[in-house]
């Protein structure tokens, strides 16, 4: 799903690896910076441990909606909580909008970033996130948190589909650009 969203509509230079690879190969993400993850909430262990070790030697993982929830077994994992930083959250289905709170180059405060269907609201994070954008209600969207040597961003909708629909993508166009060279 991202890279079908990244590279066409926003001009991404991206290389693909399915989590099989990740999980069989120590090295499948060495010498990349960044890392898109598909949204799922159901994640093998052995992929999420190659996540959290690429992040903290210094990769930036950008993660969405309830990435991270369950392991292969349908069994909560604390993944969200060691690599999220999310000590509260609920699932929301109602139509909101994200918030860009403050200038980010081309998008400016006030500026609506349209959801899309699974949407987490964030009620308490770790010490030393940052909210990035809110949901109407005030609560954080899009935070990041550095993790080890690297750090994560986290969407609070699974953006991906959002832009898929012309009428509301401009604006995650726009804002998928600003946060990876903000990552750099």
């Amino acid at each position: 799903m991202p890279y079908g969203i990244l590279v066409p509509l926003v001009g991404f230079d991206l290389w693909y690896v399915s989590d099989n690879r990740i999980s069989e190969d120590q090295k499948a993400l060495k010498g990349h910076q960044y890392l898109f993850t598909t949204p799922s909430c159901q994640m093998r262990k052995k992929l999420v441990d190659r996540l959290l070790t690429f992040a903290k030697n210094g990769g930036s993982l950008i993660v969405s909606s309830d990435d991270f929830a369950v392991d292969e077994q349908m069994r909560a994992m604390d993944a969200r909580k060691e690599l999220l930083g999310i000590s509260e959250e609920e699932q929301f289905y109602d139509a909101d909008t994200i918030e860009i709170v403050q200038d980010m180059e081309a998008l400016t405060a006030g500026t609506k970033l349209n959801s899309y269907w699974n949407r987490i609201r964030v009620k308490e994070l770790a010490e030393g996130s940052q909210v990035i954008e809110r949901w109407s209600d005030s609560t954080p969207a899009i935070f990041k948190r550095p993790f080890g040597k690297g750090q994560v961003i986290h969407i609070g909708t699974i953006p991906y589909w959002a832009a898929l629909y012309p009428e509301r993508n401009e604006g995650w166009m726009q804002f998928f650009p600003i946060v990876v060279f903000e990552a750099s």
